[in-house]
């Protein structure tokens, strides 16, 4: 992974969020190695979702940063779905997810220079947003150099899914000057 960016028409989103800025930056304070010189690099699997709003089908999911003498420089966080799925006993025991609902990333400033001075500082535990979640299984994958996390989660919400054809589509008079 070279960084965060996904271009909506390029990536798989069923709701790929462009009108929301919900990619999180922060400034991440260096904290030396262990003593042993080894840093504990992995990815904690304690992760918790936690619904804002339901009506909205708003989401954040919090979960621990590895230390930052770890290096990483970004974390991947993909939301996928099975709406085959309608309870919770079948969604935790369902190993493959079809749909790939939406993608968000965490990038953290390790070196900030003078214009990332404006960003907050990294919490232990970082919140991400999702948006348009609506009832269904599940799973957040998250991704930080070679480790990766899968969490498995029946969310209900009284969000309904809409489809692009149910939506009115946004006119923009913004002229793109070609390079």
């Amino acid at each position: 992974m070279d960084n965060c960016f996904c271009i909506a028409d390029l990536c798989e989103n069923e709701f790929p969020e462009t009108v929301y800025s919900d990619d999180v930056s922060c400034i991440q304070n260096y904290v030396e190695p262990t003593d042993d010189g080894n840093a504990m690099c992995n990815l904690d699997s304690n992760v918790e979702f936690s619904v804002i709003d339901s009506q909205a089908g708003t989401v954040s999911v919090s979960f621990k940063l590895a230390n930052s003498s770890c290096g990483f420089e970004h974390y991947d966080l993909k939301l996928y779905i099975d709406e085959s799925v309608k309870d919770e006993e079948s969604c935790m025991n369902l190993s493959h997810f079809k749909d790939n609902h939406s993608e968000r990333c965490l990038t953290l400033i390790n070196k900030p220079s003078e214009k990332d001075m404006k960003l907050p500082e990294c919490k232990d535990m970082e919140k991400v947003t999702f948006h348009y979640v609506y009832t269904g299984c599940y799973m957040l994958t998250i991704e930080a150099n070679s480790f990766k996390n899968a969490s498995k989660w029946f969310l209900k919400t009284n969000y309904t899914k809409t489809t692009l054809a149910d939506k009115p589509p946004k006119i923009s008079l913004k002229y793109i000057q070609p390079e």
